[in-house]
Parts: structure tokens; sequence; C-alpha cells
């Protein structure tokens, strides 16, 4: 099977893509997981530290949590942990985005334009890197079980998402992209990532979850190895064609 050199997995806050990165590391070890929301903390964690807080990038909350003052920042962790990717290594690389009114309103962008920004930065940060070895893995799940999800991690004092956060910035799912069929498709016509969409709305026991998982991120890949990947000329060139 020919494994794409990037998983790119999307998805609303607690829809389950740090569960799904692990168990496709589990099945593939060659991958190793980054998240730019490591990125996050450790800036979080910074200003934390500071002593002048002047120019506060963060608005921190006494339950727990924080929210993001500085728009930039959103654009700053993707750079920083693009910048990590290695050409030769393989990788899945987890981030999702929500609505930020400020970040829409200083780039002048729509919702629906926020993942194109996204992975337009990822790409030219790492130019050296092909769409052709990417696949995205988007994760859906309605809001009211990701809302569950994330109030039963702040009870076990795992990563969570403050609730105002959830509620103003993450109650959307605004990735989208072109279906070529129930559950599969590509990202845009300008970037035909090539996209596999994964329901994780139930709520399934730990075992169930992971069999499921494992059933769909085979599905996934499948579907990857499934595009026009032809061999032409005598230099045995791989050629990258949009299955229609």
């Amino acid at each position: 099977m020919r494994l794409p050199r990037i998983i790119f997995l999307i998805g609303p806050s607690s829809a389950g893509k740090s569960t799904l990165a692990e168990i496709i590391k589990q099945e593939f070890p060659k991958y190793e997981i980054i998240s730019d929301l490591d990125e996050l903390k450790k800036l979080a964690e910074a200003e934390l530290e500071k002593e002048n807080k002047s120019q506060n990038k963060f608005k921190f909350f006494p339950s727990g949590g924080f929210d993001i003052l500085d728009p930039k920042i959103w654009d700053d962790i993707l750079i920083l942990t693009a910048k990590k990717v290695l050409p030769e290594e393989f990788y899945i690389f987890e981030f999702s985005r929500g609505i930020d009114p400020k970040y829409l309103t200083i780039l002048g962008i729509s919702e629906e334009e926020v993942y194109e920004r996204c992975f337009k930065l990822f790409f030219q940060t790492k130019p050296e890197i092909k769409i052709k070895d990417t696949l995205i893995i988007h994760v859906k799940c309605d809001f009211s079980n990701r809302l569950k999800r994330n109030r039963r991690r702040k009870k076990e004092n795992k990563h969570f998402v403050a609730e105002k956060v959830m509620q103003n910035v993450y109650r959307e799912d605004i990735f989208h992209y072109i279906h070529t069929g129930p559950n599969s498709g590509y990202f845009n016509e300008m970037m035909k990532i090539l996209v596999y969409s994964i329901d994780n709305s139930k709520e399934l026991i730990l075992q169930d979850r992971e069999k499921y998982f494992r059933i769909k991120i085979d599905e996934a890949l499948s579907f990857y190895n499934s595009k026009v990947l032809s061999k032409v000329n005598n230099k045995k060139e791989v050629r990258y064609y949009e299955n229609t």
C-alpha cells in the first residue's frame, strides 16, 4: 500500500482526532504525530510566565482554559509546526480551526476560506512537499457529543477547551470539500488534496471505537490508493490524476 507522506487530521475540537492519530500510529509506526496545539500550549505557557503582561495574546479563564486575543497566533502555530516537517519522513499533522471573527476581519476572508489559508501557508512553508503525497482525513462529530467529550476531558484532567471557546469558536465545523463520493473527494479546485471523511458522532466503548477507526483508516488509505497512480515513460515517472 502506498502511504501518503502527510496525513492531515482535520476536524472541530473534541471530534476524536487525537484518538484516531494514535490508532494510525499503532498501525503504521513510521508516522510521527505533530499538532499545532503543542505550539499553542508553548506560547500560552510562555505568556503565563511573563512578568510584563502589557501585550497579552491570551485571556485565561479562572475555570481553566484560555481564549486567543491575538488572531495572528493561528497562522504562527501552523507555520511553526510545518517547519518541523522533514521531506523524507511520514507525519500525522493534526490541527483544527473554528470561527474567530477577529481573524476573519483582519485577513478579510470568510469562514469557508480559513482552511484554504491554512493549507496555502503549509505548502508555502514546505514547498518541497507535493500535494499528491498528502491526504486529508476529516473527522466530524455533532456538537452535542463534542461538548460532552470536552466536559469529560476536563473532569479527567486531560486537555480540554474552555466551554466559552467551544460555544463561540468550535460550535460549527467549517471544513468543507468537493465530494466525489459519500465520504470522499478533494479539497478544492486549486488544491486537489484528497479528502476522506469519518463520522465519529456515535458514542462507542473504547474497544468498539478502535475497531471502527481501524476500518475507516483502511477505507481512507484504500481511497488514497485508488486514485490513478500510473507509471509512464521509461523513467517510471509517477503521474497523479484526479479520479473522475
